[in-house]
């Protein structure tokens, strides 16, 4: 007796590909990205952005192994928040970036849900309060070792 529900996220994982973003930052991101698939996610999305969305978007349905970075000119977060905007089929929004851009405007009623994961200690705070201020928008960072 009862209901059983699959429960699925679609999540749409914008990752800052411009010149600021060091290699070794992108490589820690897409190594995130590939462990979210060892907590239950069974599909993402992935779109590269700079000041425009570099390539296709790339479904992932498992972890890979190699990633061809696209762009790497500047950085602007619009063009990933108005494709976020326009496919309400997702639930959520990732950026992964170091931060350093005007803050996007979210074109839509519908109510979002951002994060934020920004590449270091530095980066989360000269961006971090400011990404915060942005409705609906958490920001974080992932220590890790150098």
């Amino acid at each position: 007796m009862g209901s059983r529900y699959e429960l699925s996220t679609n999540l749409l994982i914008a990752v800052d590909v411009s010149g600021s973003v060091t290699d070794k930052s992108l490589e820690f991101f897409f190594s995130v990205i590939n462990r979210l698939f060892k907590y239950g996610i069974e599909k993402l999305d992935v779109l590269q952005f700079d000041a425009a969305i570099q390539g296709n978007i790339e479904p992932l349905r498992k972890a890979r192994r190699t990633v061809k970075i696209l762009g790497r000119g500047g950085t602007c977060f619009q063009p990933a928040a108005d494709y976020y905007c326009e496919h309400p089929e997702y639930d959520g929004l990732i950026y992964f970036s170091d931060g350093y851009a005007p803050s996007p405007i979210y074109n839509t009623k519908r109510p979002i849900d951002v994060l934020w994961v920004l590449c270091s200690k530095s980066a989360y705070e000269a961006n971090g309060s400011r990404l915060k201020e942005l409705n609906r928008n958490r920001v974080t960072y992932i220590p890790r070792s150098e």
